[in-house]
């Protein structure tokens, strides 16, 4: 048990607490000291802390009030926001606009013919192959005819033969089909608008001859004369002129169908011309800079060795080329490709010359057309000759198509053949349905005669176009005619599924002998060109890379000889999955394996496949499009296949070749891009924008525009300067300097009511705050110099007798309606703006490295952590001396309490003695006792 209870010695009765306090009470008044001074010291790093947390306001003051957007920014005022949603961002300029939603974008929708069931009824076994290119005809927009210059849009009035009037309204149209569209469905005139080569023709159907055919435009407009319809004739057929053909100003990009030109590697000459002088010339003509048809020419003209030799032009929608050394040699004018190029042919330069003239061929198929050269795969008719037509009435006609080079030329030549009385033959040639094919139909209601499709002599036009009939039938379809659309100048960055890249990285090839070889596709190998020089590089020509015959891809086929099959697998990565070319070949008509690889997906269908599974199939290609099965609610084969884009616009548009099973797709929605006009019919030069979504990001410089509905009228959109944030901005800066000269006056004055002093009294740190301030606010000049506002005075603002600031917001409001340019510049100038300057101020105190209060802060923050530890370190040695002398206490104690113990013990003893020194008998009693006893004697 403890001596010591309640520092009160228990033996001793000392008050050891006590004594141990007085002991330590040196030591403890020097820790007392120093706690109090800790206090001092973190009172002060609490107030600089403060004080920076208040100044932090200000900075935001100084970034708001030097931003531009603030003093620059715009409202959007859109008088129809159902029709559409209109944004500014930066770059947006102040100006009325008439916007107007003429069509939304949509995504392909193609729908089969109705099933009974979707799990039991059989599909059949073929193959269907849905492409996203190889249609006939892509809407020709008015903006590329007359050479470049467009259409000005208005209203035409058109006069049929029976003296019947209508005006079309065509300030809307987009396409030459919206023409031919309108043209059509205008009541109250019978006439018929239809396309040839590159004019619009309008025929008359009214059967009567009372007035000429005759276009013309209103109200001084010159729509009909930018379509070359202005015209009246006395016959029922108006043939326009030619507003449609290749011009100077065609992008290299926009001839061919869209199949580009190939280039040369290394910046290599790409063509060279042969001469027919004696010395037998030749131009090599590099054409890496070329982007348009011009530059073609002045390239060509401009070659070297060339000074004249040649002449480059173009006429007609054709390249011309004129040798100009008077001949002689035993050369014919000619071009070759140069350096793996592939050009001649896309410029339609591999002709024969005439003399010393090359006059290529046709560049633009027309009108919605496309030239024939690009058909089966970029093979071509290779004899157009002649065919011969007979309806089923026995109507014949021969029919020269020797100098067709669009697919428009064909169909016309059709369409426009007549017997030997001059009269036409009952036949109307089209494109099919899914516009990859042509379709010949008898429309004579005969059932007796065949229809007959023939080729003449040596021409092939009818069986390579696939419209070669002698049957009792009253229509004849070509099928898919293969246009081309993917040639060895296709970007490798659009050739993977769904138009996306293919991947860097590399694959192994293993030919038909077992030999390996490692392609490395990396970014040089920018097309499929240049993919087709890096395989035959790395196989040594094992394996060749060759364009398809269906014009939608490209084929390896193996060239070593050997009995096993092509292989292809990727090396770690994916690209020759991208490429549609991993896995094991099959043997082709050639006798040779190869890989097949098609941006249009084939899927195989098995005879035991159903509507279900056969969705299933297409889904799991995965190939942009969606496959689902829904019920039209009839009562009998109700189950319809539907095939959607998984994008929306023109550019997901896809079509389906079914091979021959059946299913019957039609278009339910065609693939349209969203259309925004932007002006209205009134304006000078009202244009118009696609876009394959409905949002258009930079309809106007800094606008953005979303398409919500179709709207009848133009939305009225205002974009005007908006200064709503100026007043807020400049009231939030005086709010938060006001907040800072507050607590700088609270922390450094002496509180005389309670004679203390505060906590920062005599802190020059602090003292210097409100000094700067108070300097920057009452500078005479911001802004740059000659700025009409140049003092806060201008702006409303007044320094109060505690130096805090005041606003005056009406003359704030009156200067920034006066000078709106002015105020922003008060602030925003780099040199003299206002917030350049007020965030340097506030950076001198509160930089989080370099600022007063912060390096003042961490100096406290510093003191007071050095003199915690001196206090823990002096509380550690108090404590430990207060231990022992409590350890000493405790020892005297234990020494009293022996002592006292001794004490006891002592007398006790003493007690004991005493005890017995009493209780002892006298010395007479016992001599009595002794003598009593018998004497023994």
């Amino acid at each position: 048990m403890s001596l010591v209870s309640s520092s009160v010695g228990l033996v001793s009765g000392l008050n050891y607490g006590a004594l141990t306090s007085a002991l330590l009470a040196p030591e403890q008044s020097q820790i007392t000291a120093l706690t109090n001074q800790d206090k001092t010291i973190k009172s002060q790093e609490a107030a600089v802390t403060g004080l920076l947390g208040n100044l932090l306001p200000l900075t935001t003051s100084a970034i708001d009030l030097g931003t531009a957007s603030n003093f620059n920014a715009l409202s959007v005022q859109n008088s129809d926001t159902g029709q559409l949603t209109v944004t500014s961002s930066a770059g947006a300029t102040a100006g009325s606009y008439q916007l107007q939603a003429l069509r939304l974008a949509t995504a392909q929708q193609l729908i089969s013919r109705g099933f009974s069931n979707t799990t039991q009824q059989l599909v059949g076994a073929g193959t269907i192959t849905i492409s996203p290119g190889g249609q006939l005809t892509q809407p020709t927009t008015l903006d590329v005819l007359n050479g470049g210059a467009g259409v000005q849009r208005g209203i035409i009035r058109i006069t049929d033969r029976s003296g019947a009037s209508a005006n079309v309204d065509l300030s809307n149209a987009f396409t030459v089909d919206d023409v031919i569209s309108a043209v059509n469905a205008a009541s109250g005139i019978s006439v018929n608008a239809t396309v040839q080569g590159g004019k619009i023709v309008l025929s008359d159907t009214t059967g009567r001859s009372v007035t000429n055919l005759s276009v013309s435009d209103t109200s001084g407009g010159h729509t009909a004369q930018d379509l070359g319809i202005s015209e009246s004739v006395a016959s029922a057929t108006l043939t326009g002129n030619t507003i449609y053909q290749a011009t100077g100003a065609f992008t290299l990009s926009k001839i061919n169908d869209g199949n580009q030109i190939r280039l040369a590697a290394s910046n290599q000459p790409d063509l060279q011309i042969q001469l027919t002088d004696p010395a037998a010339t030749t131009i090599a003509v590099n054409l890496a800079g070329a982007a348009t048809l011009n530059d073609v020419i002045n390239e060509i003209n401009g070659a070297t060795n060339n000074s004249g030799k040649l002449t480059a032009s173009i006429a007609a929608g054709r390249l011309v080329l004129t040798d100009n050394t008077g001949g002689g040699g035993t050369k014919s004018l000619s071009v070759t490709d140069l350096n793996g190029a592939s050009v001649a042919s896309e410029l339609g330069l591999n002709t024969t010359a005439t003399g010393n003239t090359l006059t290529g061929n046709q560049l633009v198929g027309g009108i919605d057309s496309v030239l024939l050269r690009n058909l089966r795969g970029g093979q071509g008719i290779s004899n157009l000759g002649q065919i011969s037509l007979t309806d089923r009435t026995g109507a014949s006609a021969t029919v020269d198509l020797s100098q067709a080079q669009s697919l428009s030329d064909v169909l016309t030549a059709i369409n426009s053949a007549t017997n030997s009385s001059g009269n036409r033959l009952h036949l109307n040639a089209t494109l099919d349905s899914a516009r990859t094919g042509i379709q010949i139909q008898d429309t004579s209601g005969a059932t007796t005669g065949n229809l007959v499709i023939a080729d003449v002599g040596a021409g092939t036009a009818a069986a390579q176009l696939g419209i070669a009939v002698n049957a009792p039938q009253n229509a004849v379809d070509s099928g898919a005619l293969d246009l081309q659309y993917v040639n060895l100048a296709t970007p490798l960055s659009t050739y993977g599924s769904g138009k996306k890249a293919i991947p860097t990285g590399a694959f192994v090839v293993t030919d038909s002998t077992g030999h390996q070889s490692t392609v490395n596709v990396t970014s040089s190998i920018q097309n499929l060109g240049d993919l087709q020089q890096a395989i035959a590089t790395a196989t040594n020509s094992k394996v060749s890379l060759q364009l398809n015959s269906t014009g939608d891809g490209f084929e390896l086929v193996d060239q070593a000889g050997g009995t096993g099959q092509l292989k292809v697998a990727d090396l770690g990565g994916t690209t020759a999955s991208a490429l549609r070319i991993a896995g094991t070949g099959t043997t082709g008509s050639g006798g040779q394996s190869q890989i097949d690889s098609r941006i249009g997906t084939a899927i195989t269908v098995a005879a035991t496949d159903t509507l279900a599974s056969l969705a299933a199939k297409i889904n799991s290609a995965g190939n942009g499009f969606t496959a689902t099965i829904i019920n039209d609610g009839s009562s009998f084969s109700p189950n319809r296949l539907e095939l959607t884009a998984n994008q929306t616009g023109a550019i997901g548009q896809f079509t389906v070749d079914d091979g021959g099973l059946g299913l019957g797709f039609s278009t339910q929605t065609k693939g349209q891009d969203a259309l925004l006009k932007v002006g209205s019919n009134s304006s000078a030069n009202p244009f118009f924008q696609s876009s394959s979504t409905n949002n258009f990001s930079a309809a106007l410089p800094g606008l953005a525009v979303e398409l919500n509905t179709v709207g009848i009228t133009p939305a009225q959109v205002n974009v005007a300067a908006d200064t709503s944030r100026i007043p807020g901005l400049l009231q939030a800066f005086v709010s938060n300097y006001n907040t800072v000269i507050s607590q700088v006056a609270t922390l450094t004055d002496f509180n005389t009511a309670t004679n203390t002093p505060a906590t920062l009294q005599g802190n020059g740190t602090a003292l210097q705050i409100p000094s700067a301030l108070s300097n920057l606010v009452n500078n005479s000049v911001f802004g740059p110099a000659g700025n009409s506002v140049q003092s806060f005075a201008a702006l409303g603002l007044s320094v109060n007798q505690d130096g805090t600031l005041s606003l005056d917001s009406t003359v704030l409001a009156q200067q920034i309606a006066q000078s709106p340019t002015a105020v922003g510049n008060f602030f925003l100038d780099p040199t003299n703006g206002f917030a350049a300057k007020l965030k340097s101020a506030v950076n001198s105190f509160s930089d989080p490295t370099t600022g007063e209060l912060t390096t003042q802060g961490n100096s406290l923050q510093a003191s007071a952590t050095a003199t915690e530890s001196r206090i823990a370190t002096l509380n550690q040695i108090l404590t430990g001396r207060q231990q022992t002398l409590m350890s000493q206490f405790t020892h005297l104690e234990s020494v009293l309490a022996g002592l006292r113990t001794q004490q006891s013990a002592l007398a006790g003893l003493l007690n004991l003695a005493t005890s017995a020194a009493t209780s002892a008998p006298s010395s007479s009693s016992t001599g009595s006792s002794s003598s009593s006893a018998p004497s023994g004697g």
